[in-house]
């Protein structure tokens, strides 16, 4: 038993131990791996780019359109079917989809849903509503998305609150180091 404990403990530690071990407890676990592979694959192009490399759209795009399949086949991929993580990597893949903003909208009609049937988060719900804001320009309702006006904002926090986010006080200095990459024109800031 303790050999396999720490066999488990050292695939954990390592990325691609952390995405097989995770989607080991999907209900749909071969939708899970991937999901978090794209997310993995996603997060590092943009990894690349706050590192000064030049930011590769073809990977939001090549993202959009394996979930444009994913949700086609399966509906939106909450948590019942793919897991906390592959929920998650399916939100952040639609989440950078801003060159497709019917399927993000879409999407975010379906996450609604999922939301209140509790097999997905509110705070990713949230996230995607900002960004759905941002992209209409009209000013965002939580405070997630960077520089960008924020809707009665003296009740924003209770709105955070809500949706399980921090205040947007602890948010924004949380993110200070996110935010000094973005000001100093770091390619594509809206990570």
């Amino acid at each position: 038993m303790k050999l396999l404990a720490a066999i488990l403990n050292r695939a954990v530690s390592l990325p691609a131990g952390q995405i097989l071990v995770c989607s080991l407890f999907a209900a749909n676990k071969v939708l899970c791996f991937r999901l978090l592979r794209m997310a993995e694959s996603d997060q590092k192009a943009r990894k690349a780019a706050l590192n000064g490399k030049p930011f590769d759209e073809r990977v939001d795009r090549r993202h959009t359109r394996a979930m444009k399949e994913i949700v086609a086949k399966h509906g939106w991929p909450g948590e019942k079917l793919v897991g906390t993580l592959g929920a998650q990597a399916a939100w952040l893949l639609v989440q950078h989809a801003d060159h497709d903003r019917e399927f993000q909208k879409a999407c975010h009609h379906l996450l609604e849903i999922s939301v209140n049937k509790n097999d997905a988060q509110a705070r990713h719900l949230a996230y995607l509503t900002d960004r759905i804001c941002v992209g209409d320009e009209i000013p965002q309702i939580y405070g997630t998305q960077f520089d960008y006006p924020i809707a009665d904002l003296q009740h924003v926090d209770e709105r955070r609150a809500a949706v399980g986010l921090s205040s947007l006080a602890e948010y924004l200095t949380e993110s200070s180091a996110i935010r000094k990459m973005i000001k100093n024109d770091v390619p594509n800031p809206r990570i």
